[in-house]
């Protein structure tokens, strides 16, 4: 049985050439047999198309060396996730008033190579800056925003929030739901004011935009009015390249994706096989168990390469790291 399955090639390939032998209904493809269905051209994209393949074509096409990975579209997974897995306890206090004690800890950390505050709750001195944003572009891009948030108003009371039709200014096939702008979960807003709110933020003269993922509209359930990861990496790219302002772009991304292991009997660490059924922290088993398995960040091959083409047409790119509390090691790395 058919279904959709991302093909994504490698950086030093086109996946129009790789397209061109998929289709073919010849019989000098890798899928030499009949012409493949495109689900999805992703016409944003240089690296990615969506096909309709069987497991045994989508197993056969992996090992073609033109091709990076062939797997599930992030849009059908049902583990993406917003990244707070871990807990961190400190005097990260603010009081009731807005005094100059109570903005943003991090904004006056930051100005200091060494932790100024000690056991304080607050610290004297003030944040200086000359830096505020004015000219960029910042896309949150996570569970919504809330619209009428007075932090995203400039010194005129005007808003830097901009709701615009993702599909619509970037050309691509899709409708966007009329609930796009609104946040059920607080996490892209709470992303938002840390960057670019007027009083706690960081960029606060930045033109701020919303780009909600489905999958991320609130905890533990989705309502149908973000849109796909894949429609959300392609007419945020395209937007980008067609920007006649030419100011630059900065992304937000506060999500990824998550596995579980469960039922262990044993592994390999530094070259040497040990066995056992409990997770063992100093082996870098430091996911979280909840009440399922150990919960842990796993990578995808089709985001991965999506980010990078991002970061190839010049849009600068924050990710989310360390949330999962989980040790990551290159081949490299004697931990891997």
């Amino acid at each position: 049985m058919e279904k959709e399955y991302a093909v994504i090639v490698r950086r030093d390939q086109n996946i129009s050439d790789v397209e061109a032998d998929i289709i073919a209904s010849t019989g000098s493809g890798p899928i030499p047999n009949r012409s493949v269905e495109v689900a999805n051209p992703r016409i944003g994209s240089t690296r990615i198309t969506h096909f309709m393949l069987t497991d045994e074509e989508a197993n056969e096409l992996s090992t073609d060396p033109r091709i990076l990975a062939v797997e599930i579209p992030p849009d059908q997974r049902d583990d993406i996730e917003i990244g707070l897995n871990s807990r961190q306890a400190g005097n990260y206090w603010r009081g009731t008033f807005n005094s100059a004690n109570d903005l943003n800890w991090g904004l006056r950390r930051c100005i200091d190579a060494t932790n100024q505050y000690g056991t304080s709750t607050t610290i004297s001195g003030d944040y200086l800056y000359t830096l505020t944003g004015a000219g960029v572009d910042i896309v949150i891009q996570d569970s919504g925003i809330q619209p009428g948030h007075p932090e995203w108003e400039d010194e005129n009371g005007v808003t830097r929030l901009v709701q615009h039709d993702w599909y619509g200014v970037s050309g691509i096939a899709g409708t966007q739901n009329a609930n796009h702008y609104r946040d059920r979960d607080g996490h892209g807003t709470h992303c938002a004011g840390i960057a670019a709110g007027k009083t706690y933020g960081w960029a606060k003269h930045a033109t701020i935009y919303s780009q909600k993922l489905a999958g991320l509209e609130l905890i533990g359930a989705t309502d149908g009015t973000g849109i796909p990861v894949a429609d959300a990496f392609d007419s945020i790219r395209l937007w980008h390249n067609n920007k006649v302002s030419g100011k630059p772009t900065v992304v937000n991304m506060s999500w990824g994706y998550f596995s579980r292991y469960l039922g262990i009997t044993g592994g390999r660490y530094r070259g040497v096989d040990w066995t056992g059924s409990s997770k063992v922290s100093s082996y870098g088993m430091t996911g979280a168990f909840d009440g399922v398995g150990y919960r842990h960040p796993i990578r995808i091959a089709s985001v991965d390469a999506d980010v990078e083409e991002l970061i190839e047409a010049g849009v600068t790119v924050c990710i989310a790291a360390g949330n999962g509390y989980h040790k990551i090691a290159t081949a490299s790395d004697p931990d891997y």
